[in-house]
């Protein structure tokens, strides 16, 4: 089978994700395997499946978000983490085969000691986890991709991996990523890079012999047509955050009015990314009823968004117009997003 092997120009995860899906859509495998090696700027990557809430901080400075078209856990990537798809016929699909290849081009270029789990992760020295895989699969085409974490920011990949939310949302079928000890290769190989890496991996997919890897541009509208359009697509709230399945947000909070502390529950049901019901409840005579009824009513239809809900709030006190008011939505919308 004829073999094509292509390096994205773009560190733009939703122009590389917009590329993946167009060569996926529009490409025939029955002839021709193709592997692409892309490399993203910071971002946490989701599954198809999953919700974005309960994986990751959704609106960390510098991180971008994206969502993918295939299933799996949450991956964070920058631009020291390789990316590889492999894209064959349905036949051709061997997602171990893949991942054994590029153990064996690893350890024969550097000799790192690497090894395939029953997960399909590739493992460092028998416990770190460098790689973890994805993959989509329909009658008659399939895509595999994998991440190499080479030199990746962990520290970063720690913080934009950990939700403020995760806590308190219930009642939710999105799938959960499993959390483990990772790694980069260069941690035990300093030399390695990500360029080298790409060309180590390409020697051996290509039978061990030189192959050309063409360098590819996804703004390229000629060479991918619709690919701009693809590209917006990806960058979507509708796909982003109205894909994730139906949840429940619970939790309480503090409302500190004339040096008394009032505690307050709030319940949110959130369908699409946005809020379709919800209930605040208190103990206290402090907060009228009448206003906590009022603020349910308003948060209903709002994304769960910081800056669309807090537009939202802005209007609920504006039409208050009172300390009480505002005290309420800045506590509730600071216990919602940041803890």
């Amino acid at each position: 089978m004829m073999i094509s092997m292509y390096r994205v120009s773009s560190r733009d995860v939703y122009a590389n994700l917009a590329l993946e899906h167009w060569i996926w859509k529009n490409m025939d495998f029955n002839r021709r395997k193709i592997i692409l090696f892309w490399r993203n700027s910071p971002t946490v990557v989701i599954g198809r499946h999953q919700n974005p809430w309960l994986e990751c901080k959704v609106n960390t400075p510098g991180v971008q978000l994206a969502r993918r078209q295939s299933g799996g856990g949450t991956v964070y990537h920058d631009a020291e983490n390789l990316n590889i798809t492999v894209f064959t016929n349905q036949q051709g699909y061997c997602r171990r085969n893949n991942l054994g290849l590029t153990c064996q081009a690893l350890k024969d270029k550097w000799g790192l000691d690497l090894s395939v789990n029953k997960k399909d992760d590739i493992i460092l020295n028998g416990h770190w986890k460098v790689s973890g895989s994805s993959s989509r699969l329909t009658r008659d085409k399939a895509y595999h991709h994998y991440t190499l974490l080479i030199h990746t920011n962990l520290e970063a990949l720690s913080s934009a991996l950990m939700s403020d939310m995760a806590d308190r949302i219930t009642s939710t079928s999105a799938t959960a990523s499993i959390k483990s000890p990772v790694r980069n290769l260069s941690s035990v190989c300093t030399e390695i890079t990500c360029e080298e890496a790409c060309e180590a991996v390409a020697y051996y997919f290509n039978n061990k012999t030189l192959g050309k890897v063409e360098t590819i541009s996804p703004q390229d509208e000629d060479q991918f047509p619709g690919i701009l359009q693809l590209t917006e697509e990806q960058k979507d709230y509708e796909w982003l955050f109205g894909k994730t399945p139906p949840f429940v947000v619970r939790h309480s909070f503090i409302v500190v009015q004339d040096q008394v502390s009032i505690t307050v529950k709030s319940y949110i049901e959130v369908q699409k990314g946005m809020i379709k019901e919800a209930a605040f409840t208190t103990d206290s005579s402090v907060i009228p009823l009448y206003m906590l009824a009022s603020l349910q009513h308003t948060v209903k239809g709002t994304r769960l968004w910081p800056s669309e809900l807090s537009y939202t709030l802005a209007r609920f006190i504006h039409d208050h117009n009172n300390n009480l008011s505002q005290t309420l939505c800045e506590a509730w919308f600071t216990s919602l997003f940041y803890k």
